[in-house]
């Protein structure tokens, strides 16, 4: 059971993680000043994946952690465990309520023909909200390979 719960968190870290880096080179492909067309299209496109593969890969990343924590009680106290729980819950927020919002405002806007100007004011946004999450998520990664224990008693 372990073993399927691992598969399935790394398949839901894939489509987290893969679709980040798919809006991070769709959100520098094309300038809108140049080619509003292509920037709408290109944004509806990061919107869609966001719904389609990102939202559900943080899910799954989710739940098949409380899962694998679940079955390993003994770390849910070290506290490496408990900053992963942390990051996870202020990436999921602020997804939940800055990031995927903000999609679908650009692509709205976009699609509409909104001003350069503020098109570039909310993709400066959502690149700061978005770096935000992928430091967040280069720690866990960091805590999760690297596993730091307490440093062992001296005796002193």
């Amino acid at each position: 059971m372990r073993q399927t719960l691992l598969i399935v968190h790394l398949l839901g870290l894939a489509a987290f993680l893969g679709s980040v880096f798919s809006h991070i080179v769709l959100g520098s492909v094309v300038d809108p000043a140049l080619d509003p067309t292509a920037y709408a299209t290109l944004q509806h496109g990061k919107h869609v994946t966001t719904e389609l593969l990102t939202v559900p890969g943080l899910i799954v990343c989710g739940v098949s952690g409380a899962l694998l924590l679940l079955s390993r009680r003994a770390l849910a106290g070290a506290v490496w465990i408990r900053i992963k729980l942390g990051l996870f819950a202020l990436i999921a927020l602020n997804a939940g309520v800055v990031l995927v919002p903000l999609g679908g405002t650009i692509a709205a806007e976009a699609a509409g023909g909104a001003s350069v100007s503020l098109l570039a004011e909310l993709a400066t946004r959502e690149s700061s909200f978005g770096a935000a999450n992928l430091l967040m998520v280069l720690v866990i990664l960091a805590l999760s390979v690297t596993r730091p224990a307490r440093p062992a008693a001296t005796g002193q």
